[in-house]
């Protein structure tokens, strides 16, 4: 067995160390019998084996010499390892690509295998230049339906490539859950691309798309949202232009699969809101929406209360702070969520009586 500490192995209860670039090296030296030797290894105390799976994952991306043998090794070494190894060559500042682009077809085919049972990407980049390297791996690994990808960087950094957008979208098309965060998507190429290939994600029930930079590319979102069979929809924290936009094109084809929206904190003021009360009579499963920190005035509030209380509306819960709205039009909204559930408990009932207790 062995002890890892600060980033080295040694055996236990002998002083020797040997560091993970080294332990790599070795193993891929020596093939198949080094593979097996790596198999066998043992971390004696239970609290090390999470923090050496994470360092050999990523000190995997920094071989230079790296092979598909070495990366489906390491990657059978316990069931999260491949979603470590995924997240870790998102992440990695090395220039060494995934050895399946120029292996055989055989060895690239074992290389995708490694990675079949990842069902997510989930990750914070550190620059959006590592938008081509998430599409990458997301190449290599079939199986993701749950992507999220937020970019914990500066804002000068937030801008990927057209060409690293480009390589990710076709990736939209096998997803059940798309998260992307505070990234840039301005650029006029990327409009259209993003909307075909984003409707064409036809298994996409979850949509969240929060503190984009997006521009006049809004509207390219908004109407693939309206082809899709969403359950929830998130467009928030951006600029109350981007939202407005959204918003209007929202309304004019609304995805009426949807339970959820959440619209807060994009400033739309009550001007780009205006089309909120239309938009609401217009989704029919609507249970769940945040409107919430977008200083939409007590005006437009009224007619959202006159909205909400429409015998159309199903809506039971709602969040409306940050707005403006008056004691009276507060009171005026919830009345309405009271309203829609007392049609609620009474539909229960009539249908529990008309089919007995299983109906209800």
């Amino acid at each position: 067995t062995w002890a890892y500490q600060s980033g080295k192995l040694s055996l236990h209860g002998h002083g020797a160390q040997i560091d993970l670039n080294t332990l790599l090296e070795t193993v891929a030296k020596f093939g198949e019998d080094g593979f097996a030797f790596l198999q066998k290894m043992r971390i004696k105390k239970v609290r090390e084996r999470p923090r050496f799976h994470k360092d050999l994952a990523k000190a995997t991306w920094e071989l230079s010499n790296l092979t598909t043998q070495l990366v489906t090794a390491v990657a059978s070494l316990s069931k999260d390892m491949p979603s470590l190894l995924l997240r870790a060559f998102v992440l990695s500042k090395s220039s060494t690509g995934p050895p399946y682009n120029y292996a055989t077809e055989s060895e690239a085919q074992d290389f995708q295998k490694a990675f079949a049972s990842v069902k997510s990407l989930e990750v914070a980049l550190e620059d959006a230049s590592q938008v081509e390297r998430a599409a990458i791996a997301l190449d290599f690994a079939p199986n993701v339906g749950f992507l999220e990808m937020m970019c914990a960087c500066p804002q000068e950094a937030k801008e990927p490539s057209p060409d690293a957008w480009f390589h990710l979208f076709p990736h939209f098309r096998k997803l059940h859950r798309l998260a992307l965060s505070d990234l840039v998507m301005t650029n006029a190429r990327l409009g259209e691309a993003v909307e075909k290939e984003l409707s064409a994600a036809t298994g996409l029930t979850w949509l969240e798309l929060g503190g984009l930079t997006t521009g006049s590319n809004s509207v390219h979102l908004a109407r693939a949202a309206s082809q899709l069979n969403l359950g929830k929809l998130v467009f928030c924290r951006t600029d109350g232009g981007s939202a407005g936009a959204f918003l209007k094109e929202l309304e004019a084809n609304p995805p009426k699969s949807l339970t959820k929206l959440w619209i807060m904190d994009n400033n739309l003021g009550p001007q780009r809101g205006q089309v909120l009360p239309q938009l609401l009579q217009k989704l029919p499963n609507l249970g769940e929406l945040d409107i919430g920190h977008n200083q939409l005035g007590d005006e437009l509030g009224k007619k959202l209360a006159t909205a909400l209380q429409g015998s159309n509306i199903r809506l039971q819960d709602y969040q409306v702070g940050g707005n403006d709205f008056s004691k009276e039009t507060k009171r005026k909204m919830f009345a309405g969520r009271a309203v829609h559930l007392m049609r609620l408990k009474l539909e229960r009932i009539r249908r529990k009586n008309q089919n007995g207790p299983d109906a209800a």
